[in-house]
């Protein structure tokens, strides 16, 4: 394995490297943030300095060359090797946290912006008889047909989740009150709610369903391995389970961290004593 100043030769002696290329605008999209988080935070540019030379001889060599491009492009910090085989790592004046945030917010923007999906006219530029533009937009529609038909059932899949008044929560709730240990059943409008959607609520979870019966307005599925209450409490998790990690992933990555640092601002004080305890239990 090479060490931090073996592979900062590699990238400096070779011209392959430090060079914007699609794979750079994709590590700007999706990793640099978790990298600066490493180091930006930092009171003083000497610190902020240390730290990032600490974050980056740990890095591989792509992920150190995709770095080393952005901190030289905004001028933070100059990394490079030396005659007595030593890495330099040199803070530009007055450098703080602030400058390295908006430095990465310009490069996401511009990342985001290079990531822009071409028309349907750029993409049909390399086809030269209409016959084969024709074929290609026919694909095209194709492919576009059914992402969005996916889509559009996963979004309804969604709502039958989230939606506490209509959707699953409501079955499952009408469903223990009605409940006489003879069976857990589902009964609901079959126009209001998709079969299909149970069945794959069920079919995450290892929930045996069966439909077991079927009229102009009433559906009723039984809920087979759902027999005592330990199995309704298992249940409930999974909806609540499920629900959790619906809502986690429609929400943004900024998002996700200022929960993080509000909960850990609000329950500092479980957090240091949970800390303290596994430290003694170690």
């Amino acid at each position: 394995m090479e060490t931090f100043y073996e592979k900062m030769k590699i990238i400096e002696n070779d011209e392959n490297y430090l060079k914007e290329t699609e794979e750079y605008q994709k590590f700007v999209r999706e990793d640099l943030e978790n990298v600066i988080k490493e180091f930006a935070y930092e009171s003083f540019p000497m610190d902020i300095a240390r730290a990032c030379w600490s974050t980056l001889e740990n890095l591989e060599i792509t992920a150190l060359n995709y770095m080393l491009i952005f901190l030289s492009k905004y001028n933070l910090i100059d990394i490079h090797t030396s005659l007595d085989s030593l890495v330099w790592c040199n803070p530009s004046d007055g450098l703080n946290t602030k400058m390295i945030i908006d430095a990465y917010t310009e490069e996401l923007l511009k990342a985001k912006s290079n990531n822009r999906r071409p028309s349907i006219f750029e993409r049909l530029d390399g086809y030269k008889t209409i016959e084969e533009r024709q074929d290609h937009i026919k694909e095209l529609s194709r492919n576009y047909k059914e992402s969005f038909r996916e889509a559009q059932y996963e979004n309804a899949y969604n709502n039958f989740i989230i939606d506490k008044e209509n959707g699953l929560y409501k079955l499952l709730e009408q469903a223990l009150v009605d409940y006489d240990f003879r069976g857990f059943i589902l009964v609901y409008n079959n126009w209001a709610v998709s079969y299909d959607f149970i069945k794959e609520f069920c079919d995450k979870y290892g929930i045996e369903v069966k439909m077991i019966e079927r009229n102009n307005k009433v559906n009723k599925d039984l809920l087979i391995n759902i027999k005592t209450i330990d199995d309704i409490r298992y249940l409930f998790q999974c909806f609540f389970g499920e629900l959790q990690k619906i809502e986690h992933y429609s929400k943004s990555q900024n998002q996700l961290w200022q929960e993080q640092k509000e909960f850990s601002s609000l329950n500092r004080e479980w957090i240091e004593k949970r800390k303290m305890f596994n430290f003694k239990s170690n």
